[in-house]
């Protein structure tokens, strides 16, 4: 079996929970098939409520098991069992999962670095490089040998080009949660501490055309799009997040998340600014770059709080 051809869980059996985003409404399991060693990766979370007022009123008609839990003047707590029609639940599996995998999901324990020049070449820079992380996903689309069909808007260009397409998190219809991902034509880009004056005008073309888009696809306008970069990023090749303002998507907090119009007026003011510049960041216990930055004396992880 594959990740192709996953028709049915039966036979599967929960080894872990891996980690429970309520605010998201989302649980990740560690599973494994009967008479199948392979881990696997389940996530599921709630689909969003359909945006059509028929079929919400047909849905909230055919509640059942209403329950008072508590009522306090005007508002009432109740919970109830939704029907079929407004039940519905998003799944994606990754499989076979990797012990690599099964960290990523996994509840951790968090630190907030400043990053230094100094650390970025002393600690990080060498992290990545050593890691040997594989993009090679990233190349698969942009050179259209996977996910070709999922590309919204390509500017091929080289240098100032990028694909824009949706994330794995967006259900690529609900348009209040609408989450794209822009990714560069450009290779050698690691994370925004590559960018400098050279890069403006592909900064500039990634949040023009990502607007025009919106607006001609979405019908949304420029002022509801937030287009943003993370820093750590996930995966190292550089890629912006395009997502409706009005949602708050994972990722959005201040420490990790660099809005492309600050990057842009940084280096316009700065131009070696993120070369330069101390960066927050987040970093999970259970990640080895935690480990390299405690055993460097990093002082934000010593234990004397000054």
């Amino acid at each position: 079996m594959n990740i192709d051809n996953i028709s049915s869980l039966k036979g599967f059996t929960i080894v872990e929970v891996l980690n429970e985003q309520p605010e998201n409404k989302t649980i990740f399991l560690h599973g494994k098939f009967d008479n199948n060693d392979e881990s696997l990766v389940l996530i599921i979370e709630r689909l969003h409520f359909p945006n059509d007022v028929k079929c919400l009123e047909d849905g909230i008609r055919r509640l059942t098991s209403i329950v008072k839990k508590e009522a306090n003047d005007i508002y009432g707590f109740y919970e109830a069992t939704l029907p079929e029609s407004l039940n519905g639940l998003k799944a994606t599996f990754v499989y076979p999962a990797t012990e690599k995998h099964l960290q990523k999901y996994r509840k951790k324990k968090y630190h907030l670095i400043l990053e230094s020049p100094e650390y970025y070449h002393k600690v990080t820079l060498p992290h990545i490089e050593e890691s040997k992380f594989s993009i090679q996903w990233v190349y698969n689309i942009l050179n259209h040998t996977k996910e070709a069909d999922r590309i919204i808007f390509e500017d091929p260009n080289p240098d100032t080009g990028f694909v824009l397409l949706p994330d794995a998190k967006w259900d690529g219809k609900t348009v209040s949660s609408l989450y794209l991902i822009a990714i560069v034509h450009k290779k050698g880009l690691k994370s925004i501490r590559s960018l400098n004056p050279d890069h403006l005008p592909l900064l500039e073309n990634i949040r023009g055309k990502s607007k025009e888009i919106l607006k001609k696809k979405f019908n949304i306008t420029p002022s509801q799009i937030r287009i943003y970069f993370h820093y750590q990023p996930s995966y190292y090749h550089l890629h912006a997040h395009v997502t409706f303002l009005q949602y708050s998507p994972p990722g959005i907090n201040t420490e990790k998340s660099h809005m492309i119009d600050t990057v842009i007026n940084n280096i316009k003011l700065i131009p070696d600014y993120y070369s330069k510049g101390t960066l927050p960041f987040v970093v999970a216990e259970e990640d080895q770059l935690f480990q390299k930055y405690k055993d460097s004396g990093h002082p934000d992880l010593s234990e004397n709080v000054n």
